[in-house]
């Protein structure tokens, strides 16, 4: 499926995209307004100067990685599936973005701090793939790197807020649906949309 994907002319790629979120308009379009209304808030605090002034760079990053992440996560709250469709073109998009800020930047601005975090990610998530396959999806594995790279961004503070409040989400989620009995002790949640809103909350709090 990955290697199709990135055999399709772009905008063969761009067409299988907007089916994919055709098909769930509501989820998708939930989460993709959190996703906005996440840059708009960093924005704002960086305006105000509550946080740091959000970079040209750094306001690509967010968009190129959060939109198409959090219409992903739309697809899987709904289906239990990331679509390759819209996960792995931000890989690419993050890279270009990555790649102009440390042209621009003297220092080089983030990049190897961003890197690392998501190698590290990718390693980290490919291993516990492979020991518990059932709890983390393949899906789950492509999805993580460039939301923990673009947390990475201002700071290590920002993968480690991400990671508690994904799990917290996951967890908040599980119980409700469990004390609601629209789940069994034994079914799984989609891991997607809750790697996605701890990044919008990482996004906002983990500059301060």
């Amino acid at each position: 499926m990955t290697t199709r994907v990135w055999r399709r002319p772009p905008h063969h790629v761009a067409e299988d995209a907007w089916r994919e979120v055709t098909v769930h308009p509501v989820a998708c379009a939930l989460f993709a307004a959190a996703a906005l209304t996440a840059v708009a808030a960093r924005a704002l605090l960086g305006a105000i100067e509550v946080l740091p002034p959000l970079s040209p760079g750094r306001l690509a990053a967010l968009l190129v990685v959060l939109l198409p992440t959090a219409l992903a996560a739309g697809v899987d709250a709904r289906t239990h599936r990331l679509p390759d469709v819209l996960v792995l073109p931000v890989y690419p998009m993050l890279a270009a973005v990555l790649l102009v800020t440390a042209l621009v930047d003297a220092d080089g601005g983030p990049a190897g701090r961003v890197v690392l975090a998501g190698l590290v990610a990718a390693a980290a998530t490919a291993l516990l793939h492979l020991v518990t396959p059932a709890g983390l999806g393949f899906g789950d594995v492509k999805l993580v790197p460039p939301l923990a790279a673009l947390c990475a961004w201002d700071g290590w503070l920002g993968p480690m807020v991400w990671l508690v409040a994904s799990w917290t989400s996951a967890g908040v989620a599980a119980l409700v649906l469990l004390v609601t009995r629209q789940v069994s002790r034994g079914s799984s949640i989609p891991l997607g949309p809750h790697l996605v809103v701890g990044a919008l909350v990482a996004v906002v709090l983990a500059p301060v």
